[in-house]
Formats: C-alpha cells, sequence, structure tokens
C-alpha cells in the first residue's frame, strides 16, 4: 500500500492477522504495544451475505466469479475477457460473474461499463458498480474464482474453493512474497489453457486446498466471525490501560 508507512502515527492499530503484523514489524510501524490482532470485521456479516441474494441466474448452475484487478501491468481482461465470456457461454458446468475491481471503472483505465455490459447473457452477469461488487455476496456464493492479483481472493478463502489465476504477462511469480495467493490454485498464461483449467478445477482442488486453509489463518487467523466485538475490547483495553 501506498500509504501504509501512516500506520506508524497511530497510537493503537487493529489488525487482521499475522502475515500483516509481522511485515508492519519488520518495518517497524507497530509494536506489541501499539497493535492487537484482532481479524477481519467484515465477515461478521459473510453467513448473512451468502444467504441473503436470490440465485443470479435462473438455470440454477453455480457460478464463476471473475475478478479482475484495475492496474495495467497486472489486469488480466484485456487478454482474457472475451475467451473467458466465450468459454462459460459454451460451458454446461457453470455461469459467470464479470465483477472487476471498482477502480477499472475510473477515469484512464481504459475499460468501459457500456462496452462491458454488452458481454450480458443468460448465462453471464456483469456487474459494473453494484453493492454485490464490495460486499462479499459474489465472493462468499461463488463455486469457482478466477483472477488476477485483487486481495478479494481473502475474502473468497472463507470457504476454500477451486480458483485459477491469469498470468498473460507472463511474470515470474514463484518465490515473490507478492504473489503467494497465486500458490492457492492452477496458474494459467495462455488462452489455450483457460477451459481445461475451468473444467479441471474441481478435480484439482484436492492439491490446493492445504495451502489455503493455510494462508487463510496466516491473514486472518481468528474465527471467522467475532473482529468487531474483538476490535471494541481491545480498544477498551488499550483506553483503559492509558488512564
Amino acid at each position: 500500500m501506498n500509504d501504509e508507512h501512516l500506520v506508524k502515527e497511530f497510537d493503537l492499530t487493529l489488525i487482521s492477522g499475522r502475515k500483516v503484523t509481522h511485515d508492519f514489524k519488520q518495518k517497524g510501524f507497530i509494536s506489541d504495544q501499539t497493535s492487537r490482532i484482532i481479524g477481519y470485521p467484515k465477515f461478521d456479516v459473510f453467513e448473512a451475505i451468502r444467504k441473503k441474494m436470490a440465485y443470479p441466474f435462473q438455470n440454477q448452475r453455480p457460478f464463476a466469479l471473475y475478478n479482475p484487478h484495475y492496474k495495467r501491468n497486472l489486469n488480466s481482461s484485456p487478454v482474457f475477457m472475451k475467451a473467458l465470456v466465450k468459454a462459460f457461454n459454451t460451458a454446461h458446468t457453470y455461469n459467470l460473474v464479470v465483477a472487476p475491481h471498482i477502480k477499472q471503472f475510473h477515469k484512464n483505465f481504459a475499460i468501459k461499463k457500456y462496452w462491458l455490459k454488452r458481454l450480458h447473457s443468460t448465462k453471464t452477469l456483469v456487474d459494473t458498480g453494484s453493492p454485490a461488487m464490495l460486499d462479499m455476496t459474489y465472493t462468499s456464493q461463488a463455486a469457482l474464482y478466477i483472477g488476477d492479483v485483487s486481495s478479494q481472493i481473502y475474502e473468497f478463502m472463507a470457504i476454500p474453493r477451486p480458483c485459477i489465476f491469469l498470468n498473460p504477462q507472463k511474470i515470474k511469480w514463484q518465490d515473490n512474497p507478492n504473489f503467494r495467493h497465486w500458490t492457492m490454485g492452477d496458474v494459467i498464461e495462455d488462452i489455450d489453457a483457460l477451459k481445461p483449467a475451468i473444467e479441471q478445477a474441481q478435480a484439482r482442488h484436492h492439491l490446493y486446498r492445504p495451502i489455503q486453509e493455510k494462508l487463510f489463518q496466516e491473514t486472518f487467523g481468528y474465527p471467522l466471525l467475532g473482529a468487531s466485538r474483538r476490535a471494541a475490547e481491545a480498544i477498551v483495553d488499550f483506553m483503559t490501560k492509558i488512564k
């Protein structure tokens, strides 16, 4: 993050899990006295959100979520978007929800809502700005995740499920800590590998489930629910001690 250095200016920092805590300590931003691990408050509504939305497709098939990032040098959609929609429109296992990072629609990021909406079909839902893009509706309900570098993969991992990561830039990602999430599923670089990866995702999930669970625990580390209460208790405890 470009502004993470500001963390050191706070008296108390509430952090989701061990991974960020370790990183911030290494950088000198926090100490044990100025931080608490509390989990991810957004997960307190995870189950409610998961059950709330009516199923988005009339054919009742499970759906895959395509969640491309907005950064040009990492974004997979210019290469993979059309091929992805075509693959799902001819498939018989999944529907597809296309829900790009919301910043992709900001000026200068070169993706237009009207172009995406033309991809709508009975098997493909394109979302360009509804609350469902942000409130975990899709990450909690999807049967398959397809993306590049969006952090929403960790919301999806609240329930371990198959993932596919797209690498059209052919980034040398192995052993790069910024791409650890790519160890949670198949990484493909070429369009020809896309449809086979989708078809094999469920069968190959057992290969990745252990690392999915491990990285999720490192990132959040607490029971799924209760982070809001833990945050409130941490604040009260901190304030009580400084009186």
